[in-house]
């Protein structure tokens, strides 16, 4: 593989974009939300230059919100309708199997034709909305952008696969199917649990560093969408007070990649006993149980009198 040694904006297929094109071992927001949530070892563990071996994620685990994501960009691997209710058959898994091996997205009809019906859906909400009907509408799809960002150890190389970038002003769009639904608060929540909140100021570092504007001059909006009907969605953005905490994370992660990589050593646990107090939830949860005993055995007194 030709490797990328010049930052900027590059057009290439996903499978190129995951392996990693650039000079050097990049970052990406996935491998920095393994660095939040677990540990760097566990991030060099998946990182597909330093680990090889490591397997893709099945083509098939996502069908709906891959082939979706498809169909609203106009733009991906390409998708592969199998006329079947299921994969059962061997007929239909050799199918899938053949789509697989051409790094193409396969799915069953009934998919693509519920993925169809959530991208219209999508289209119609959007064009009601004054701030953000031209999402997906006016700009560029799938484009990859690359930087070196800097820490104290000196500059990583840090990589990203924008859905969408608006060319007018500095504003990028991703889209996400979320099963939960797109209830604003109930989806940030999950961004800052599994780590995935890191997205945003990662991926607007990274544009704010090729365009020479201020990273939070960048809009980041998520465009969240329910996969079941109506299909209804919302557009996220975090307020700054969020965006600045998730920048945070973000640059903690960054400077401990560059500082284990510079020793030649993934760190995980620290080699010691961690002595661990019990979490706040568990001292109110025996509280309350506690407290009801009490009132039945009052309660029950009181019978017995």
């Amino acid at each position: 593989m030709e490797r990328i040694e010049s930052p900027g904006f590059y057009e290439m297929r996903p499978e190129r974009y995951h392996a990693d094109p650039c000079k050097r071992p990049s970052l990406s927001s996935g491998i920095i939300s393994t660095i939040i949530t677990d540990t760097v070892a566990d991030a060099a563990y998946k990182h597909p230059r330093l680990n090889p071996e490591i397997e893709n994620d099945d083509k098939t685990a996502y069908d709906l919100g891959s082939v979706a994501h498809e169909l609203l960009l106009g733009r991906g691997a390409g998708i592969v309708v199998i006329e079947a209710d299921n994969w059962t058959k061997n007929d239909t898994k050799a199918q899938r199997e053949a789509a697989i091996e051409a790094n193409k997205q396969p799915c069953l009809r009934k998919v693509y034709d519920q993925a169809e019906a959530m991208v219209k859906a999508a289209r119609i909400q959007l064009a009601d909305d004054p701030e953000n009907r031209d999402a997906f509408v006016e700009g560029v799809a799938e484009q990859v952008a690359i930087a070196q960002l800097p820490t104290a150890q000196g500059k990583l190389w840090c990589r990203s696969m924008l859905d969408w970038r608006m060319t007018d002003a500095p504003r990028i769009y991703d889209y996400k199917t979320f099963a939960p639904g797109p209830d604003p608060d109930g989806f940030v929540k999950y961004l800052f649990r599994e780590g995935r909140d890191v997205q945003d100021p990662f991926y607007s570092m990274i544009l704010a560093e090729i365009e020479g504007c201020a990273w939070n001059d960048v809009e980041f909006r998520y465009v969240v969408q329910n996969p079941k009907p109506p299909y209804v969605l919302a557009v996220i953005e975090l307020d700054e007070q969020a965006r600045q905490f998730a920048k945070q994370r973000v640059e903690w992660a960054m400077e401990r990649w560059a500082k284990d990589g510079r020793a030649g050593k993934w760190s995980s646990y620290r080699p010691r006993t961690h002595y661990v107090a019990a979490p706040a939830y568990a001292f109110t949860a025996w509280d309350a149980k506690m407290l009801a005993d009490e009132l039945a055995d009052s309660l029950d007194e009181r019978a017995a009198a």
